[in-house]
């Protein structure tokens, strides 16, 4: 079964092509390209005999091939690019072999999820991961040749809520049997616990407050009550400053009869 690779906006997508296929900006269009310069209904590819034509199905701006517009229904063949407004389709007759693309798409976004792989002329091909490990055809040599298998990526590691380390294979783990968080081991016992806000292990394993023992009753103090006789006995204040204003009044007197004698 042949293929489409269509590259348009940033992203390549690869499609199979079972019967007829409509190219167009409208939703219903098998390929949409949403674009001010696509038609409706732009173009559309069809079975004929033992491969494909692609017609334009009167669109105003064209449906370019090469460098020429095409005017009538055309076969198409291995490796040709169809232009239909901003997008590039690359049509691929063999459903057993892959086109790959020998440019350099080192810095190019949209291969994001591409393999990258040599043929055996040297040329630089690459296929989307979702065809790794079929057979592709280089565009240089013409070859057939194997897409290695998509690169295994590596299981992430938990990180520990307190830390915020990795929790390597040989690190004891522990998960709060509460919330779930995952922690080392030892940062579990140091932290006495979980550390998330309102978790109920918060503190777990910190030991219980030992009750406090209460302080024995004061001794009440038992005795007779106070004698009011035995208080200190002395002259009261009021009768010393009466004497010493009769003295003072004495002493004004006796000035000054002296002084009038």
């Amino acid at each position: 079964m042949a293929r489409l690779i269509v590259e348009y906006a940033g992203r390549r997508t690869e499609m199979l092509l079972n019967g007829r296929l409509s190219i167009g900006r409208t939703r219903g269009c098998g390929v949409v390209i949403d674009h001010p310069t696509v038609s409706r209904t732009h173009a559309c590819i069809e079975p004929d005999g033992g491969g494909y034509v692609i017609a334009d199905t009167g669109s105003r701006n064209g449906t370019i091939i090469g460098d020429e517009p095409i005017t009538d229904r055309r076969p198409l063949r291995e490796g040709e690019v169809i232009r239909i407004g901003p997008a590039k389709l690359t049509f691929v007759p063999e459903a057993d072999a892959t086109d790959g693309s020998s440019a350099d798409h080192d810095d190019d976004p949209m291969n994001a999820t591409a393999i990258l792989f040599p043929c055996t002329c040297g040329a630089r091909l690459w296929v989307p991961a979702s065809v790794a490990g079929r057979k592709v055809r280089c565009r240089t040599c013409n070859a057939v040749v194997t897409s290695p298998p998509p690169p295994r990526t590596k299981a992430k590691s938990a990180v520990c809520s307190i830390c915020q380390w990795a929790i390597e294979p040989n690190d004891p783990p522990m998960t709060c049997p509460e919330c779930g968080l995952n922690f080392h081991a030892e940062c579990w016992n140091e932290n006495r616990g979980c550390s998330a806000y309102g978790c109920g292990q918060v503190n777990a394993l910190e030991p219980e407050a030992e009750a406090e023992e209460e302080p024995p009753p004061l001794a009440e103090n038992i005795g007779h009550p106070p004698d009011p006789s035995a208080k200190r006995r002395g002259v009261p204040v009021g009768y010393l400053l009466l004497g010493l204003g009769t003295f003072s009044a004495l002493v004004c007197t006796a000035l000054w009869v002296w002084l009038s004698a």
